[in-house]
């Protein structure tokens, strides 16, 4: 079995109005990554409320980036588009988010080149969300190689929602895809019994319908064919 020693992981939590949220969130993943550079990116009008959580985990080597991008993909494509071509693996969980095993991203890293021969997408399991999104990547780790394939880390056309459907739809295509029920990420939705706040509104509930129309009609784009292509061809020359 080949072992991630010497891989590097980017991990990009976008966090927006949730500095307590994220504050947990970064304590988990702290505790529990070996060989994770962590990367925080906030909306401008964060600066003020974020400045301590800033101070606090900026000694840890937190890295935080503002930006303009309003939406979820938006902010994980710039980062990854930034800086993703410097390590083999590109993960997102959100800021509400608690990772509980220890070198899950390890365990990622692993899986993905024990498996996949390094060109696929795993998602750590979030029990709470039930058997209805057991096939949905709803936080992941790419490889390299998948997401350069590909050509972006998530689809540029949508806000929210249905991103990682086509995640999940693309390394199915090249039997790359697995969710690793070992390594666990908690996610602290509204949907299952935590807080709601305002961002899950301007997220989930204003996007998801536009995004599932987008979703759709991509299934059946010349670009969704094309990259399917690039994906069994970069398979070929993984084997």
């Amino acid at each position: 079995m080949k072992e991630s020693l010497g891989m590097k992981n980017l991990l990009i939590i976008p966090s927006h109005k949730r500095p307590n949220k994220l504050q947990t969130c970064l304590d988990s993943v702290l505790k529990n990554s070996s060989c994770s550079d962590i990367f925080v990116i906030l909306n401008h009008e964060d600066a003020e409320s974020y400045s301590n959580i800033i101070k606090k985990y900026a000694i840890a080597n937190v890295r935080f980036m503002f930006t303009n991008k309003n939406t979820c993909p938006d902010k994980l494509n710039h980062v990854c588009d930034m800086y993703g071509e410097n390590y083999d693996f590109v993960s997102f969980i959100g800021d509400d988010c608690v990772v509980t095993t220890p070198n899950w991203d390890a365990i990622c890293a692993n899986y993905i080149n024990n498996h996949f021969s390094g060109l696929g997408v795993v998602s750590p399991s979030e029990p709470s969300w039930g058997r209805n999104y057991d096939d949905l990547p709803l936080h992941w780790m790419q490889s390299k190689s998948f997401w350069k394939t590909v050509g972006y880390f998530v689809h540029r056309g949508m806000k929210h929602c249905y991103v990682d459907n086509i995640i999940r739809d693309f390394a199915r295509s090249i039997d790359g895809y697995a969710k690793i029920p070992t390594c666990i990420v908690e996610h602290h939705h509204p949907n299952h019994g935590f807080e709601n706040d305002e961002v899950y509104d301007e997220g989930e509930k204003k996007h998801c319908e536009d995004d599932k129309r987008v979703y759709n009609q991509f299934l059946n784009s010349p670009e969704y064919f094309e990259t399917l292509k690039k994906l069994q061809e970069a398979k070929i020359n993984v084997q």
